[in-house]
């Protein structure tokens, strides 16, 4: 195991808490995405909202209709997202300002953290390509062992045994699939706007016999329209940071791949 100076080993310590800010960044945009995800589809496809729309099917006992409502009411919490942290909850149908507005800024978090990751490492790879083949190789094992976005291996197969020779194997969407959850925020910031759409125009729930849109009072009409360009110009931001957000993992990757080809001389 070779020496490694103070400051070498300083930055990487640093570029490791780096990688590990993206761990948790990436975890909080999937998170919060898949609670506003998971409560859309309540809203407006769970199997659950059947006990509200069909009426003509209403029970006569009195358990039966215990039992219905309770369903109902445990449908009805399900249109909301907690959050636990600010001890708040908020209703899916705000999704298009509250929910695009979290999404955006977890996004752009998780943008700031793989630029910071992504300077680290390449400033410390550029320093370090001259090195000793022993140090090099050090600090390439330390950054990968850490590393979750990215395909810093050759071959996905598992290894069985000690003596190799595993046949190359490629894991379905292994090279670009990570990445893609780099774009969550922005689909759901555009389901988020077609849901509101498909509200407007389309869904009929039990409550009325026609779509929304024709019987709500203008002031409302004005409400869903600005909300939902609100929650586009919020898309278009979040696919920015996003797109910059994939293209920093490609970077890293591609960097530690050439540091780890260096010939040694």
């Amino acid at each position: 195991m070779p020496d490694i100076d103070e400051v070498l080993a300083s930055r990487l310590d640093g570029i490791n808490e780096a990688q590990r800010r993206s761990r948790i960044a990436l975890l909080l945009v999937l998170l919060s995405s898949g609670a506003i995800l998971t409560a859309l589809w309540n809203n407006y496809f769970s199997w659950d909202r059947q006990w509200s729309d069909f009426n003509a099917t209403a029970p006569n006992s009195w358990g039966q209709q215990y039992l219905r409502s309770e369903q109902i009411k445990s449908w009805s919490n399900t249109n909301t997202v907690d959050i636990s942290l600010l001890g708040i909850r908020v209703s899916i149908n705000d999704a298009a300002i509250l929910g695009s507005s979290v999404l955006f800024a977890f996004a752009a978090y998780l943008c700031f953290t793989l630029l910071h990751e992504n300077h680290e490492i390449g400033s410390l790879l550029r320093e370090q390509q001259t090195a000793p083949a022993n140090v090099r190789h050090l600090i390439f094992y330390r950054i990968r062992a850490r590393n979750v976005l990215g395909g810093m291996s050759d071959n996905d197969a598992p290894m069985a045994t000690l003596e190799g020779g595993e046949r190359t194997t490629r894991l379905p969407l292994a090279q670009g699939g990570m990445q893609i959850l780099l774009f969550v925020p922005l689909l759901v910031v555009l389901l988020i706007i077609l849901s509101d759409l498909y509200f407007a125009i389309l869904f009929v729930s039990g409550a009325r016999s026609s779509p929304a849109w024709p019987t709500l009072p203008m002031a409302y009409k004005w409400q869903l329209a600005g909300s939902d360009l609100f929650a586009l110009a919020i898309a278009v931001l979040t696919g920015i940071y996003c797109r910059f957000s994939a293209a920093y993992v490609r970077a890293t990757n591609d960097i530690v791949k050439t540091f780890r080809e260096i010939k040694t001389p």
